[in-house]
């Protein structure tokens, strides 16, 4: 609503209620994650990517750049903080501040999307106009469609990592979906 009050709460959503202990990453928060194999996933595959993120960004020689950056990403991803963290889900939030209408639902949870829109019920599905979300990969991706068009939205994505960085193998894409 225009002009509402707004409101933060110190909290993760999920599917269910839960306590929880994250990976934090210090130096590089984005990527703190309560999976610890979505992690080491993730590390491997930006170490695989290193040669074309650098021939995209011109930073340095591959020769020299390659071996420099995965050093530099092992360092910094490999300082982790245990963190607990408290999490409910999208429907409850929704009971709990009274929300009858979201504009725009958007998700980047490290490889939980399909969690957080399990954690939607049906009886709330209908005040939900738009869904933005990071996808890690394209399964996903295609669950995530599955579901949402299912919930009456029209789906589109594109792998956001790939256009970006030709030669990529990332599969990090961006879905958008929209009320039809």
């Amino acid at each position: 609503m225009r002009g509402s009050p707004q409101r933060a709460f110190q909290l993760g959503v999920s599917d269910v209620p839960a306590t929880v202990e994250f990976d934090f990453h210090p130096h590089f928060s984005i990527w703190s994650t309560s999976d610890p194999k979505f992690d080491k996933q993730r590390e491997e595959r930006l170490v695989r990517d290193m040669p074309s993120i650098l021939n995209k960004v011109k930073f340095m020689p591959n020769f020299i750049g390659v071996p420099l950056g995965r050093m530099l990403i092992r360092r910094v991803l490999n300082k982790v903080e245990k963190v607990k963290a408290e999490l409910t889900t999208v429907s409850h939030m929704i009971e709990r501040t009274g929300v009858k209408r979201i504009d725009l639902l958007k998700v980047d949870v490290e490889g939980a999307e399909m969690a957080v829109l399990r954690g939607v019920k049906d009886e709330h599905w209908g005040i939900v106009q738009q869904v933005v979300l990071e996808a890690e990969d394209f399964a996903t991706v295609e669950e995530l469609r599955t579901l949402l068009e299912s919930k009456g939205f029209k789906v589109s994505s594109f792998a956001s990592e790939r256009e970006k960085m030709p030669g990529v193998t990332s599969e990090v894409s961006c879905v958008m979906a929209v009320r039809e």
